[in-house]
């Protein structure tokens, strides 16, 4: 495969849930499409998942996957506080 997929880092999100529940992943890219490609050749079903960035470094992608868990996690924080009862004095 190309060099471009080589040295490419991708940034992914799988198995949403819901705005506060899902995984982040950050791996080269061209073992997301080694996989892929795996998947294809054996009939077995494709990952689900999506990719939310590519980046030409590593450092680079792991900061967009930080960010995009941070996101997450302050949409679970709101859930936690809308869906806490009240506390009782």
């Amino acid at each position: 495969m190309g060099t471009l997929l080589e040295n490419s880092w991708v940034v992914a999100v799988g198995n949403y849930q819901s705005p506060s529940r899902f995984g982040v992943s950050v791996e080269p890219a061209i073992e997301m499409v080694r996989r892929n490609l795996g998947a294809l050749q054996d009939c077995e079903p494709l990952p689900s998942y999506t990719v939310v960035g590519l980046f030409d470094n590593e450092a680079d992608a792991r900061e967009w996957g930080r960010r995009i868990q941070a996101m997450r996690n302050d949409r679970a924080d709101i859930q936690d506080v809308l869906t806490r009862p009240p506390a009782e004095d």
